[in-house]
């Protein structure tokens, strides 16, 4: 699970394909909009913020993290959805899920262009 704010003057997706590199390395991959949004509460700001949902459909598995991290891991699903934290972000794997597992509805998905 990837997270992160846009940058002044920076475009949502010029935000997403950043905020991938930055934390795992990656530059070549698949984006896809997955039709949600998660909102939560930003307490050091009082904010309430919106955050949309993307895919990441990437063959390259070598993740390089940032210094924002100290690990990460290849899980299945049901492995990610006890290891997740927040409720919203665990309803978003399982939307993710949905259409990974549905051809029909993974074929409606919008790719981002970058």
């Amino acid at each position: 699970m990837i997270t992160g704010g846009i940058e002044v003057g920076e475009t949502t997706q010029e935000a997403v394909v950043r905020e991938l590199k930055e934390e795992t390395g990656i530059t070549k991959a698949k984006l896809y909009v997955i039709p949600m949004v998660n909102s939560y509460y930003l307490s050091a700001v009082d904010k309430v913020c919106l955050s949309p949902v993307f895919l990441c459909e990437a063959k390259n598995k070598d993740v390089k993290i940032s210094d924002e991290h100290s690990e990460y891991k290849w899980v299945s699903f049901e492995e990610a959805k006890e290891l997740i934290h927040w409720h919203n972000q665990v309803e978003s794997m399982c939307v993710i899920e949905e259409f990974l597992n549905n051809e029909k509805k993974f074929k409606k998905l919008v790719e981002l262009e970058k």
